[in-house]
């Protein structure tokens, strides 16, 4: 059985460091109940939003879950890469039929292999992000 269906997850640096960034955002946000829009953990204080801050009012929160299959990682970057190749291909003016065949084995480019490394997820992140 798949490490990823068993629950196994692989420590990854760049996790870590986000998680010790926003740090003092969460436990605001647990303290008080609301938004910190500073915080003076990163460079002797910046704005939060730029770590981490949660929108109530959007809805593209939850596009954004169903998309990447509610952060199954790192099966959800396959999906979103079959998903861009797919966009992609139609956009060039691919049959759709020949687009959905033309979209299967490029989440298995190597470009794409290297970029699932337990330590590159922010890669993947912002190639998610040029997706939407």
């Amino acid at each position: 059985m798949p490490d990823v269906l068993e629950g196994k997850k692989i420590s990854q640096h760049d996790i870590i460091q986000y998680k010790g960034m926003s740090k003092e955002i969460v436990d605001h946000r647990a303290k008080y109940s609301e938004e910190p829009l500073w915080t003076n953990s990163m460079f002797g204080g910046m704005p939060a939003y730029l770590i981490s801050t949660r929108y109530k009012s959007n809805i593209l929160r939850q596009v954004h879950n169903i998309m990447t299959l509610f952060n199954f990682r790192p099966v959800c970057f396959i999906f979103l890469y079959l998903v861009g190749a797919y966009i992609a291909l139609l956009l060039f003016g691919v049959n759709p039929w020949l687009s959905f065949a033309g979209a299967l084995p490029m989440p298995f480019h190597p470009t794409f292999l290297l970029s699932y490394k337990p330590d590159t997820f922010q890669k993947c992140w912002h190639l998610d992000i040029c997706l939407q």
